[in-house]
């Protein structure tokens, strides 16, 4: 008698080996890491300033991501965050900063990007070229003695306002058929700093006399390397000394 060999051992085998390849199949599978798009945020900041950075992140596997912040000088607040809180520096100055992604076991990417810290145009050295009054303009006579010089320096000196100098010469000057009759020779130091909401077109200057301040607020403007100051009816034009 005999017998026929059964199948079942080579249905069994195929059955097994289709589960095997699908399991590989799947094992294959790659996933996308989170990357860093962009870090969003201006090329040149003109300090003193509060400015906000975004990190974006593409995160289509929707993994659990940490944010890290950093930089090479400045303050950083909300570092954890994909949004960054970043105070400027003190100085003019070149800051490189950095986003990192991570979970808790590797990090998946990471972002730099240097920002130009640049100073108000206000800024610098300079010399009384004019002065008008009552719709009359007074050149001051010789640009080498500076008869009125005016200088902002570069470091803060608090978080919105700048030391500056304000110094005429020893014989003063008159202002003939003008509403000034005359500057008489005067050295002050003071502090100076961008005027309220109108930060782009107003600043503030104060110097200490006897007990208390005396504050004076200018329209300003800067044309090439002229720096002019308007209050009231009185506009002082200045230019940069080289």
């Amino acid at each position: 008698m005999k017998f026929k060999r059964s199948s079942v051992p080579i249905l069994l085998f195929s059955f097994l080996t289709i589960i095997s390849c699908e399991q590989a199949s799947d094992n294959n599978i790659t996933q996308e890491l989170p990357k860093i798009l962009a870090i969003n945020v201006p090329d040149t900041v003109e300090l003193p300033k509060t400015i906000f950075l975004t990190c974006d992140v593409e995160n289509e596997d929707r993994y659990d991501i940490q944010y890290k912040w950093e930089a090479s000088s400045g303050t950083l607040s909300n570092t954890d965050s994909s949004v960054l809180t970043f105070y400027t520096p003190k100085v003019k100055s070149e800051v490189i900063i950095t986003c990192s992604i991570s979970d808790s076991l590797e990090t998946f990417d990471q972002k730099s990007i240097a920002i130009d810290i640049i100073l108000p145009e206000f800024v610098g050295s300079f010399y009384l070229e004019s002065v008008n009054s009552c719709d009359t303009t007074y050149f001051t006579d010789n640009d080498d003695q500076y008869e009125l010089l005016l200088d902002i320096y570069e470091g803060l000196i608090s978080q919105w306002s700048f030391a500056y100098s304000w110094r005429i010469s020893y014989y003063g000057f008159s202002f003939p058929d003008s509403c000034i009759d005359w500057l008489n020779r005067e050295t002050h130091m003071g502090i100076i700093g961008k005027s309220g909401q109108d930060k782009d077109k107003k600043v503030w200057m104060a110097h200490p006399q006897n007990q208390g301040y005396i504050t004076q607020i200018f329209n300003w403007s800067k044309v090439g390397d002229r720096l002019i100051l308007t209050s009231g009816n009185i506009t002082y034009t200045f230019k940069e000394r080289d």
